[in-house]
């Protein structure tokens, strides 16, 4: 394969190959067992995620991967990448987030009206604090959080 226009199976666009290098996703497209098995990763990955998510065990995602020709180190790396997305891990996270942006956003606010009522009773005035950086991202994570868990109920 030289410079020809051809399909990248990887970042699924017609592209005009340098050497075989796609110059989209630079991949040597010459390496066939690379791309088929970027190909298989790509397909597989969705599906075990949604597998893990529905409460199948490792075991028999381990087992679909496998009937669909994936080698042992792609298993081994999907699996990887799935451990931990169950619907019990993925309440404890979101309730993590929650507290957190909560703890955040209280925060925040209350180092701003800490050091205003500070400023506002000092003698010939005085400086405080606007923290809204505190303010935003733990109003941001919070209510992310809070909408994850509106769509769990």
């Amino acid at each position: 394969m030289s410079d020809e226009i051809v399909d990248c199976p990887l970042c699924e666009r017609r592209v005009f190959a340098l050497n075989g290098v796609c110059p989209g996703c630079t991949t040597d497209l010459n390496n066939r067992d690379a791309v088929e098995r970027h190909v298989l990763k790509r397909k597989a990955l969705p599906t075990a995620i949604a597998d893990r998510a529905r409460g199948a065990s490792l075991g028999q995602i381990e087992d679909r991967l496998r009937n669909e020709g994936a080698d042992e180190d792609l298993i081994r790396e999907i699996l990887a990448h799935v451990e931990g997305k169950t619907p019990e891990a993925m309440v404890v996270k979101n309730d993590q987030d929650l507290r957190r942006g909560l703890y955040l956003l209280s925060g925040g606010v209350l180092v701003t009206a800490g050091t205003y009522f500070i400023a506002i009773h000092r003698d010939g005035g005085g400086y405080y604090i606007i923290a809204y950086g505190a303010v935003f991202g733990g109003g941001i994570q919070f209510l992310g959080a809070l909408l994850k868990f509106r769509k769990r109920i």
